[in-house]
């Protein structure tokens, strides 16, 4: 399951740890970029060799029409919730997906339609439930904000509302 079949790659080259990702995956986090407003602009934020800690990158990228970009294989550990790699809960049991946005803002009806089809390919690749991870423990779809709580407000209240619209079309249209 490294590479979904939907997504361009653009390959990151750093920031990120080979092959340690443990399968079955907890889930798929949303998250959105507030920084960048284009795949370009966070891809080299991401892939930046003198990025500032602490190290960030991610799976993949959606942008605001739908398009998405993988930077890792899903066998790869992105620096994307909070950089610890060893229990449940932590970097190396979550798929990453940052999606273009600024905080405040929901994602596009593209962004929510590319999300679904995301999450049915890791649904069918690596048996996640169709189900809403509300703690870090649980399985399913997630967001960046169960791993640190208000002290890191991504993906957004918005954002985390369209999560069962996700999981409806993904369920409805994909699988």
């Amino acid at each position: 399951m490294p590479w979904y079949p939907d997504a361009k790659r653009h390959p990151l080259t750093r920031h990120f740890v080979p092959n340690k990702m443990i399968h079955p995956v907890q889930g798929l986090i949303l998250h959105i970029t507030t920084g960048h407003p284009s795949l370009a602009g966070q891809y080299g934020d991401f892939n930046n060799p003198n990025q500032a800690p602490p190290l960030r990158s991610a799976h993949f990228l959606v942008d605001k029409d739908g398009t998405i970009w993988q930077l890792i294989d899903t066998n790869d550990v992105a620096f994307a919730v909070d950089g610890v790699f060893g229990g449940p809960g932590v970097d190396n049991h979550w798929i990453s997906v940052e999606n273009i946005a600024a905080y405040g803002e929901a994602l596009t009806d593209d962004q929510v339609d590319t999300c679904a089809q995301l999450y049915a390919w890791l649904a069918r690749s690596d048996q996640l439930p169709l189900a809403l991870a509300n703690t870090k423990t649980d399985r399913g779809l997630g967001y960046h904000r169960i791993f640190s709580g208000m002290r890191h407000p991504c993906p957004g209240d918005k954002v985390i509302a369209q999560r069962q619209a996700i999981l409806d079309l993904c369920s409805a249209a994909y699988i």
